[in-house]
């Protein structure tokens, strides 16, 4: 194979890569609120995470984190705005 052949092949292979992101949603317990995020830190008994329809920074006590696919995060925060 020729070495811009592999390099064309490396960097498709990278792209896929990085579309493999994860996705979550986040049930706040308390108030029955759904939130949906890429990525979440804990601190303490508690997660802080960016909502993806606001853009806000949340902290949730003793939330209930889904892993969940894409089409299922589009859908959630397409509902979500919809309210």
């Amino acid at each position: 194979m020729s070495i811009l052949k592999t390099i064309a092949l490396l960097q498709l292979l990278l792209m896929v890569a990085a579309c493999e992101a994860t996705y979550f949603k986040i049930t706040d317990p308390a108030t029955g609120n759904e939130y949906y995020t890429v990525d979440y830190t804990h601190a303490g008994d508690a997660i802080r995470f960016q909502d993806a329809k606001t853009g806000a920074t949340r902290t949730v006590q003793n939330p209930r984190v889904l892993d969940i696919d894409h089409k299922a995060f589009e859908a959630g925060v397409a509902a979500s705005a919809a309210k």
